[in-house]
């Protein structure tokens, strides 16, 4: 992934490939790492949504115990 300032990116010509022990490296527009979305345009919309998604169904989860189990239990859960 190559990084540009996102002014330049639009102005700037089409980067010539990149290569590593003779091997074009190929061009991708995001990038997952230790559960860390990246993007070619360092935006965290990904990450967001990634994050948003877990948090989401945890918490739904948690909502459906909180009737059943006793407050004790439910910090254990939490």
């Amino acid at each position: 992934m190559v990084i540009n300032h996102p002014r330049r990116q639009n102005n700037s010509p089409e980067l010539p490939p990149l290569y590593l022990n003779n091997t074009r490296m190929e061009q991708i527009h995001k990038a997952k790492y230790l559960e860390l979305t990246v993007d070619d345009s360092l935006n965290w919309k990904e990450q967001y949504k990634s994050v948003k998604g877990k948090v989401v169904g945890d918490l739904a989860s948690l909502r459906k115990l909180k009737n059943i189990l006793p407050q004790s239990q439910l910090l254990h859960v939490y």
